[in-house]
């Protein structure tokens, strides 16, 4: 799944995928400013999740605003 951030005419992506292995997900995005790509792994796909909306309020105190829609769409999931 994906989510997009927006902030001052910047961009920000976050992901969460499956690891290539098939043995654990990624929580990815990296950073505007810096292009710093940040990974955190971990084999509890719903601890990953949690780690995600943590991120998620963070980006959004720091002013970021989460735009478009959250792929794929829950209609199909």
């Amino acid at each position: 799944m994906i989510w997009f951030f927006e902030r001052d005419g910047q961009k920000l992506q976050c992901e969460i995928r499956q690891t290539a292995d098939g043995r654990a997900f990624e929580l990815a995005w990296t950073t505007p400013d810096d292009g710093k790509a940040h990974i955190e792994r971990s084999e509890d796909a719903a601890a990953l999740d949690e780690r995600r909306k943590q991120l998620e309020s963070s980006l959004t105190r720091d002013g970021w605003k989460r735009v478009g829609r959250v792929t794929p769409d829950k209609r199909f999931l």
